[in-house]
Parts: C-alpha cells; structure tokens; sequence
C-alpha cells in the first residue's frame, strides 16, 4: 500500500512490526489494522463439495 509502518495511526511502530510476524491474529485487530490502510475485509463459506450448490455465504464483511 505504500505506507510506513509510522504511518498506521492505531498501532505503535514496534506493534505493527510484531503484528507483521503473526501467523495468527484476532479478526478485529485484522479488520482495525487493515480499515487503518485503507482496506476492507470480507469472508466467505461455501460448501466444499463441487457436486452441491456453490452458494456462497457471506460471513463478515467489514
């Protein structure tokens, strides 16, 4: 995104530098983190079966 990790206004720089280095994280600090670069989070189930109906369903759009 072009951003400087001082530039993300919710976190310290040595946060975001831990938050980086996550393999996993809370929702909410993703949905904070990304809505602070400008982005969106949306996400979706579906059925993994190919033979079924491939309806997807939208879980959490932020």
């Amino acid at each position: 995104m072009g951003l400087r990790q001082e530039d993300i206004r919710s976190f310290s720089q040595s946060g975001i530098s831990k938050l980086e280095s996550r393999k996993e994280m809370k929702i909410s600090t993703l949905v904070e983190y990304l809505d602070d670069i400008g982005m969106s989070l949306e996400i979706k189930a579906y059925p993994k079966d190919k033979m079924r109906n491939r309806k997807e369903f939208i879980l959490l759009k932020k």
